[in-house]
């Protein structure tokens, strides 16, 4: 199941602003993050979520699967007032 990770701004901010970037791509990598938060004793952990509410979009493919969930939520929505309001009538 897929996980989520979330930080404070205040952490990202420093994180962001450190020698975190020391690969060849000069990118900032999540596990490097967590390992600093970790040797900080900052508290880090991971939270179980669906993958539908947290899945990356990088190209037109990858959006059009987010519309379709996206679209669904939008109908179960619709469904579940739908029923409210028939229940009070």
């Amino acid at each position: 199941m897929p996980a989520a990770t979330a930080l404070k701004a205040k952490f990202c901010a420093r994180f962001c602003l450190s020698s975190a970037t020391k690969n060849s791509q000069k990118e900032f990598y999540l596990t490097d993050a967590i390992k600093i938060a970790n040797e900080r004793g900052l508290k880090c952990w991971a939270i179980s979520v669906e993958e539908q509410n947290f899945m990356g979009i990088n190209d037109k493919f990858q959006l059009s699967i987010a519309q379709k969930f996206d679209a669904g939520r939008n109908q179960e929505k619709f469904d579940e007032k739908r029923r409210t309001h028939a229940a009070t009538k």
